[in-house]
């Protein structure tokens, strides 16, 4: 067995990104009117708390296919990308990209699309390269983007010990409880039938 998402490194109040080392205020590009500018942008609010426009705008960017949609690896053949780009540049908030690439490797499987994550790095957005599935390790390293292993979402908050869920909540969870409850007893009372015809036919 292997196990995966272990915090073997720094974690917790020993993580050089947790929110007391965190800045009170970063800096983020958007496009100007003939030009790349920089902004200021609030992170912490008066108390320490976490602003939630300092969230970044992470866009993941995965192909299932091996091949362009033309031959070719000109940019222009991938108006999609571009245009997420260039949206991303015109958010004025902290942005960037996770691109699920081939394993173990992590390039992009489109060239022409890769040079759009390309471009995206150059103009100030940071971009995250990971192999698809569980690669076991860091994506191969190249002198711009960024080499990453399998990011998957960690909860910002915990929740109190006195949480408890709302009525929603409670009767979806009791709706989906009760398929599933029916469901078993469905499938266990067939095996109960399947079993008694066979002795049946057996005797």
């Amino acid at each position: 067995p292997t196990l995966l998402y272990v915090p073997a490194y720094k974690h917790t109040y020993l993580s050089e990104v947790n929110t007391k080392r965190l800045p009170s205020t970063t800096t983020a590009v958007r496009v100007g009117l003939d030009r790349m500018e920089t902004l200021e942008v609030a992170i912490k609010g008066p108390g320490g708390e976490i602003l939630p426009e300092a969230i970044p705008s992470v866009s993941i960017v995965k192909d299932g296919g091996y091949c362009g949609e033309e031959f070719g690896e000109d940019p222009a053949l991938e108006p999609d990308l571009a245009f997420l780009v260039r949206h991303k540049l015109g958010l004025g908030r902290l942005a960037g990209f996770i691109t699920e690439g081939q394993v173990p490797y992590g390039s992009m499987t489109s060239q022409a699309r890769q040079k759009h994550m390309a471009r995206a790095v150059l103009s100030g957005l940071p971009v995250v390269r990971v192999g698809r599935g569980a690669p076991e390790g860091f994506a191969d390293g190249t002198p711009i983007f960024i080499s990453g292993s399998n990011p998957r979402a960690i909860p910002t908050t915990r929740r109190p010990a006195s949480w408890r869920p709302s009525r929603r909540q409670s009767t979806v969870t009791s709706a989906c409880s009760i398929r599933i409850e029916t469901s078993q007893a469905s499938a266990s009372s067939q095996s109960g039938q399947l079993k008694a015809t066979a002795r049946q036919r057996a005797s």
